[in-house]
């Protein structure tokens, strides 16, 4: 009868820390998605920061427009973002070797 008891008290132990493990692991990956939505909506904040400091109403409207996107997980190529941002011509860049004057 013993034996048994001891059984039944081991096995509801186990069953006990195998739910708390479970449960610590849900909490850290709770944890590391508040932090990384955290981490998103600073780094929104600082851009639209630097975006109010624009003058030009529609470069303006052009980045919050592109900050939405970021925002809301659509994004575009770089280069497609730089054209769109940056209308018109871009200055040249300047090659390796190439003289500036």
């Amino acid at each position: 009868m013993t034996s048994l008891t001891g059984g039944l008290i081991t096995v509801g132990g186990g069953a006990l820390a195998l739910h708390s493990k479970r449960t610590m692991a849900n909490l850290t990956t709770a944890a590391e998605e508040n932090e990384r939505k955290i981490d998103i909506d600073h780094k929104l904040e600082v851009a639209t920061t630097f975006i109010d400091r624009v003058e030009d109403p529609e470069a303006k409207d052009r980045l919050n427009s592109a900050a939405a996107m970021k925002a809301l997980g659509m994004e575009a190529k770089p280069e497609t973002m730089v054209d769109r941002l940056l209308p018109g011509e871009q200055p040249k860049e300047i090659e390796p070797g190439e003289s500036t004057g």
